[in-house]
């Protein structure tokens, strides 16, 4: 087993020293707190907090609670859509520290997540795909997608299974969100973004896609397209080497109990020339952006704490 290592501890007291003092965590410096980075960030940190610092603190609980609405959905601001995608991560992380939220918080959520389907359209040969699935859109009233699909999937399984959800009230879902996944994943195993065919051509799968589809799909191990994808995900994911793809790889090939070291020795590489670079500085303003990224970071210690916390991402 690898060490934990000095990128790790120091990752997490960047990522600490990175939050808002009104609560959560913003996807840049100098920015407003967002539900994603803050979840990403509650889920890392809760692996490497010291007993008497517990990072799933008030400041940060009353952000998330600050965001829902009396309909169960979070919304940083009222005047902005609901990000469905979002919501179901917000959902994740509820369900994996009940000291985060009421239980009347976290099933309003569910209801929210459980009412919200992606629309139908009539089937078309420019893509190869049935399109009369109905899972989880991005935003409200439009088509579903892999990734709000992936996580729309795997909060409802945890819920059900943790008796938030009763399993006759998320069957329905459950089962034709895994069929679409299913069907949208490429012949050659993988997830592109949304389609995997369009007018006739195979659209490349992209490798955080994947692990997000392949978590989802967790408990579906023997399914074909779930064989072809982990073999997929085991053979491209230094095709990606970004701390996102890396780290949502590392989680997920540590879930289905396939070999890591590797990965992580890329992963923490990786990290490492990042705080390389951002001591020494730059220049460029897309490489200090890059470097900045809060979600990113947050992924990626999540990532190298997977030995310490992966119940967190089982169903």
């Amino acid at each position: 087993m690898l060490s934990i290592g000095p990128e790790r501890p120091a990752l997490a007291d960047e990522l600490r020293r990175a939050s808002n003092a009104s609560g959560g965590w913003s996807y840049y410096p100098g920015k407003a707190s967002r539900v994603e980075p803050t979840c990403w960030a509650m889920l890392a940190l809760s692996a490497n907090r010291a007993a008497q610092a517990p990072e799933t603190g008030s400041v940060h609980r009353d952000f998330l609670g600050r965001c829902q609405r009396p309909e169960g959905w979070l919304v940083e601001d009222p005047r902005w859509p609901v990000n469905i995608s979002f919501n179901a991560l917000a959902a994740v992380t509820w369900l994996t520290h009940p000291d985060l939220a009421a239980v009347d918080k976290v099933q309003r959520l569910l209801s929210a997540l459980m009412g919200s389907k992606g629309v139908q359209v009539p089937p078309s040969p420019s893509f190869a795909q049935d399109n009369s699935l109905q899972a989880w859109s991005w935003t409200d009233a439009t088509f579903s997608w892999v990734e709000p699909t992936a996580w729309g999937a795997f909060a409802l399984k945890k819920a059900t299974r943790a008796g938030l959800v009763s399993e006759t009230a998320s069957r329905g879902r459950i089962q034709e969100a895994d069929r679409l996944l299913v069907d949208r994943c490429g012949r050659a195993g993988g997830w592109n973004f949304g389609n995997p065919n369009v007018l006739g051509q195979e659209l490349f799968p992209h490798v955080p896609t994947t692990a997000l589809a392949l978590l989802a799909l967790q408990d579906r191990r023997d399914e074909p397209a779930v064989v072809r994808s982990l073999a997929f995900l085991e053979s491209h994911w230094a095709d990606e080497p970004s701390m996102m793809a890396l780290g949502l790889s590392l989680i997920c090939l540590s879930v289905y109990g396939r070999p890591i070291e590797s990965l992580e020795l890329r992963l923490r590489a990786h990290v490492a020339e990042r705080q390389r670079q951002a001591q020494a500085g730059s220049g460029d303003a897309p490489t200090v952006e890059i470097l900045s990224n809060r979600h990113s970071l947050a992924v990626a210690l999540a990532a190298l704490s997977i030995r310490d916390h992966d119940a967190t991402f089982r169903i």
